[in-house]
This record gives structure tokens, C-alpha cells and sequence, in this order.
């Protein structure tokens, strides 16, 4: 207004290279502790294969399952102490997924999906190699942390949950990524006809097969969850309004077809590892509820109004959460040492008159000892740092 031009705003300070690093690898050993504390409660992808158990429904304050606030985390911290483990356990785990997704979500890297760069895809899979040693060697990859840290949140929360459906959207993901990785060390393999670099997939279908009956488990959740809304003779029995139920019934939809897209990503990659590791009945109930979703998926011949595309999905979803695969298969074996063998995976079964292998359970009992692994590993690691602070407690007394 006196002629003079106004300044120019000052520029946007682009995010500072070093600090991103470091809060990388902050919220990567992080990951590496939480995982820790995970299995040192019981509460890693073995033990809570056991559907009998009650330390997921401790403190259960949802529709079968935890219910954790649906709004923005503010961090790191614990709502409050009166918690009980699984409470505990799935509240860490939830924040520090969020938090980690400003790293693996941005949107510089969604190209990395099938449609991506190769640089991009590259770039993803560069961080989900990365290792953390300062805990052990027996976690594997920060992708194998992810997963298992995401696996709880699967078997703990509510499924008619935002939480619910962003664990099974990020779920999916992390498990496309984990199938890259084993395709990538198979052609490496293949290549050099070495065979070792095989047996390093070995801990990854484990734990590929650990998230598939994690999976199994949600989906005759969901399909419980779904029946109980569409049975409700007052809405007001659970919501305040119909719109409330409205919403919470496309969230069980919304991730019930990310398990069940999960469920035909796992079959089409890894179908040789579900032969050998299911028993021959759980295998060709897997191979029919498959199917059925297809079929129900398909436009019908008859002359008429055909159903639209989003009610055709919605259909063949309710015939695969319907299909004998998801309604049974839920019964557990204790074997010894406390190892749950989950009844869909092979132990000798017979099946049309051929008998199946053992795979599934040694797979089982592996993951079993992986976790009685992951603890031994993480009492090493905080033993020495327990001794420095006894000896500076001691030096403190002295003085």
C-alpha cells in the first residue's frame, strides 16, 4: 500500500535427510523391542494360534475382540496402566504400525505396487531387508516384524474396527512384499544353482503360513460378526443409529475382502507350500471356497436385470465366509511342550485314502521354537546392559 513490495514468504524447508535416518532407525529398533516384549508375553504368531486361550479375550472390550479408539494415536504411549497384556500388546503394536507408515506409505513409493517402477519396487524391498541384530538374528527381517506385529493385531482386534480394517489392508501388503522376497531368493537359486539361499525362505514360509491360519481364523470372525449384525432385531441393541450399523457393517466387508484377496495371493504364489503343509481334506476345502467366490463373482446367463459389479463382490465375499473352509477347521491339538497344532494343518491325516505328510506340524513346532528363540535372544541382549546399570547403581551408592 506505500510501494513497498511485500517480502516473499519464506521458503518450506525440505525434511532434513539425517533426522529422517534417524528416526528410522529409532522406530527400527523399536520394532525389534516391541516384537521382544510381544513374545515374551505370549503373544507371538505360535501362541496365538491357540483359539481356546483366553489371554486375547482378557479386557475384551469389543465385539470378539479388543476395541482400540478409532482416531489418531498420539504416539508411543499407553492410554493408561490398567491394561491387561493383549491390551497392551496390541495398543504398542498399532501405534508403532502408524507411525512406521509415514516411511513405507509415502506416495513417492506407491508405484512400487504391481504397476510400479522396478526402482521403486526396489527401493521398498531395500527396506524390508534391513535387520536388526542388536535383539538377535532370530526375527529375521524388519518385513518379518512388521508382520508378525501386524498378525496380533489380526487376532486381537474387533472386526468391525477402522483398526481392524487398516491392520488387513497393511497386512496385505506385507505379505505381497514377503512373496517378492521369496520369489527373489528362489530365482537367485534357480540361477546359480546353489540351493542354500532356499533354506533362507524356509523361516519366511513359516511365518507366511502362521499369517495364513491367522487369516483363516479372522474370516469366520468376520463372517460371525456379519451374522450378528444382520440378525439384530433393534439396532439400538449395539448402535445408537442405523448409520452407525451401516458403517460397521462395510467395514467387515471392506476387510474381509482384503483377507480374502490375501487368502488367493497366498494360494496362487505359495499353492505348493499350502499342499504340503494342510492336511488333504483342509487343502481341497480351501480349493472349493476358493472357487465358490469365483463363481458367485461371475455375471449370471439368466435374461434380466443383472446384479451390479459391487453386489456381485459382495456376494461371491459372503460365499467364501460362508464356505466350509472358513465355518470349521477351528479346533486346536496340544502337543507337547505346549505347542497348539492348529487341526487344518497336516499330522499324518488321511484323506480319500492317501495319507499326508507331517510338514504342517514340524512347521508348527519350528515356530514354536522361534519364539522360545526370539526370548532367549532378547534376555541376552539386556543382561549385559543390566550389569553397566548394577555397576553404575553400585558406584552411586559408594559416592
Amino acid at each position: 500500500r506505500d510501494g513497498v513490495q511485500p517480502a516473499a514468504a519464506a521458503p518450506i524447508e525440505p525434511p532434513r535427510p539425517r533426522l529422517a535416518r534417524k528416526a528410522w532407525t529409532t522406530l527400527r529398533y523399536l520394532t525389534s523391542l516391541v516384537v521382544a516384549l510381544q513374545h515374551r508375553s505370549r503373544l507371538g504368531v505360535a501362541e496365538t494360534l491357540d483359539y481356546r486361550s483366553s489371554v486375547l479375550s482378557q479386557g475384551c472390550r469389543g465385539l470378539a475382540g479388543l476395541r482400540l479408539g478409532d482416531g489418531n494415536l498420539p504416539g508411543l504411549a499407553l492410554p493408561h496402566a490398567d491394561l491387561s497384556a493383549a491390551e497392551a500388546a496390541a495398543t504398542a503394536a498399532a501405534q508403532l504400525l502408524t507411525l512406521l507408515d509415514a516411511f513405507i506409505f509415502v506416495d513417492s513409493l506407491l508405484l512400487a505396487g504391481p504397476g510400479g517402477s522396478a526402482a521403486s519396487r526396489e527401493h521398498v524391498l531395500a527396506l524390508f531387508r534391513s535387520t536388526d541384530r542388536m535383539l538377535g538374528e532370530t526375527q529375521g527381517t524388519l518385513l518379518s516384524g512388521l508382520i508378525r506385529l501386524s498378525v496380533l493385531l489380526l487376532a486381537s482386534l474387533e472386526p468391525c474396527s477402522a483398526k481392524f480394517l487398516q491392520c488387513a489392508g497393511r497386512l496385505r501388503c506385507f505379505v505381497g512384499w514377503l512373496l517378492a522376497l521369496i520369489r527373489e531368493v528362489n530365482g537367485v537359486a534357480g540361477v546359480t544353482g546353489v540351493h542354500q539361499e532356499v533354506n533362507l525362505t524356509q523361516r519366511d514360509d513359516r511365518l507366511l503360513l502362521a499369517t495364513f491360519l491367522h487369516v483363516h481364523r479372522a474370516l469366520e470372525r468376520c463372517g460371525r460378526v456379519l451374522g450378528i449384525f444382520e440378525e439384530l432385531s433393534d439396532y439400538r441393541d449395539l448402535f445408537d443409529t442405523p448409520a452407525d450399523r451401516t458403517k460397521h457393517r462395510r467395514r467387515v466387508l471392506r476387510a474381509g475382502h482384503e483377507l480374502r484377496e490375501m487368502v488367493g495371493a497366498i494360494h496362487r504364489e505359495r499353492g505348493s507350500l499350502l499342499r504340503t503343509m494342510l492336511s488333504g481334506r483342509a487343502h481341497a476345502a480351501l480349493l472349493h471356497a476358493l472357487d465358490r467366490g469365483k463363481g458367485a463373482a461371475r455375471p449370471t446367463r439368466e435374461d434380466g436385470p443383472q446384479p451390479s459389479v459391487q453386489a456381485r463382490k459382495e456376494g461371491a465375499l459372503r460365499a467364501f465366509l460362508a464356505s466350509p473352509w472358513v465355518q470349521n477347521f477351528a479346533d486346536v491339538d496340544l502337543l507337547d511342550d505346549a505347542v497348539v497344532l492348529p487341526e487344518q494343518v497336516s499330522n499324518g491325516q488321511t484323506y480319500n485314502g492317501a495319507v499326508c505328510g507331517t510338514e504342517g506340524r514340524d512347521a508348527v513346532v519350528a515356530l514354536f521354537q522361534d519364539s522360545k528363540r526370539i526370548d532367549q535372544e532378547f534376555d541376552a541382549a539386556l543382561q549385559p546392559a543390566f550389569e553397566i546399570y548394577r555397576e553404575r547403581a553400585r558406584q552411586n551408592a559408594d559416592t
